[in-house]
């Protein structure tokens, strides 16, 4: 049996660390700490889409049956992105990013979706991924059974998914409006993808960390 040496471990440790970043990919401004959109696509008229640098006052509070005073703060940093429906009869606002990743990597974003308007004019939120083989729905409210109460917000919320394949993935955020006169803020932040080593990557860097002070010792001899 051969024993590792000092250089073998190393050379694990470079080739994990590498694995995992090409299995990130690539996603730009995922927390908006840019204090802009750079990165993202966006569309929307009027005040659409923003990020903004301390709060967004909870649209619940235009509620006259239950005025509420709060806020909506980031879960990282100091910025998210807000999207706003009021734009007119069946416009509202979107926000979409492509990006590459591999198989087995994970999707996680945050968001809210503060519904301010009542029954039947629903504002919709949704967002979508989308690859070269498939689609899939992430969150829909307001949609054919998916529907809110009057004025019923959904907190922040933290959504994962373990993607399918190596492939180029796009992320799309909608809310559409639906009579123009009582607006909705779907909240994004946090947009990020995470790498879980497999049990036997974690083991072997266990055992990697292990042997680093016993070839020390080994050098010293």
């Amino acid at each position: 049996m051969r024993c590792r040496t000092y250089g073998d471990v190393l050379r694990i440790a470079i080739v994990l660390l590498c694995c995992g970043s090409a299995a990130l990919g690539g996603l730009t401004n995922r927390t908006f700490e840019t204090g802009d959109l750079t990165g993202w696509t966006s569309s929307g008229a009027g005040p659409g889409l923003l990020c903004d640098p301390a709060a967004v006052t909870r649209q619940v509070s235009r509620d006259f049956l239950a005025p509420v005073a709060d806020d909506w703060l980031p879960t990282e940093g100091r910025y998210f992105a807000a999207l706003w429906s009021t734009n007119g009869v069946d416009l509202g606002s979107t926000l979409s990013q492509s990006f590459t990743a591999q198989a087995g990597v994970t999707l996680q974003f945050d968001y809210f979706f503060d519904f301010g308007d009542v029954a039947p004019f629903y504002d919709t939120a949704t967002a979508t991924l989308t690859w070269s083989t498939g689609s899939m729905t992430l969150f829909e409210y307001n949609t054919a059974g998916h529907e809110l109460e009057d004025d019923e917000n959904v907190g922040w919320t933290t959504f994962f998914c373990i993607l399918p394949g190596d492939d180029t993935y796009t992320l799309l955020f909608t809310v559409t409006d639906y009579d123009g006169v009582f607006e909705s803020i779907l909240g994004v932040d946090n947009v990020r993808l995470v790498v879980i080593p497999a049990p036997g990557a974690i083991l072997l860097g266990s055992i990697g960390a292990g042997l680093l002070p016993w070839l020390r010792r080994r050098r010293m001899l």
